[in-house]
């Protein structure tokens, strides 16, 4: 039931269908009792809505993290980008670090709505986002300029402290 929560458009388009539907009857019938519901469809549907607004679920929370990420990582600040990180995974922080060191990043960001799985119950979430993002920036040394790095990334986060963290990541070929 989750998949009403996460996305509008389906509660728009079937709100948008009923109400069609509902206005057809009342042009070919003409019975005044069909206000009513057209009424009450579009009282219903708009609470839906605003549900929908209000309710951040944790596939939702999980795309949060990630636009924060993409964010930090065009701030070129390693540090802030490691608070990301879950401190569990010291050899994907040394990895994160050593590479932030070497490039300035002038844009990074989510290429595609990223699908979300999420594992496990509380306190024991885990979830993988599996998205194509573009990082756009320039080396340290001066020796590569501009470089594109399009690709296809599958992050696994865990929850730690009501947070969700990195502990680990796949790339390969956006393709």
């Amino acid at each position: 039931m989750t998949w009403l929560l996460e996305d509008s458009l389906s509660i728009l388009f079937v709100g948008l269908l009923i109400e069609a539907i509902l206005t057809g009857v009342l042009f070919q019938t003409a019975h005044r009792a069909v206000i009513p519901a057209i009424i009450g469809v579009c009282l219903l549907f708009t609470g839906l809505l605003a549900l929908e607004a209000i309710i951040v679920t944790e596939a939702e929370s999980v795309a949060a993290t990630l636009d924060e990420i993409a964010a930090t990582l065009e701030s070129n600040q390693p540090d802030s980008l490691l608070e990301h990180v879950s401190p569990s995974a010291t050899v994907l922080r040394q990895d994160i670090d050593s590479r932030l060191r070497a490039v300035i990043v002038k844009l990074a960001e989510v290429r595609s709505r990223p699908l979300v799985t999420i594992h496990g119950q509380d306190p024991f979430l885990t979830a993988e986002a599996d998205f194509r993002g573009l990082i756009v920036g320039d080396g340290r040394q001066g020796m590569v300029q501009n470089f594109r790095y399009f690709r296809r990334f599958i992050v696994r986060f865990k929850k730690e402290d009501g947070a969700w963290k990195v502990y680990n990541y796949e790339e390969s070929s956006p393709l």
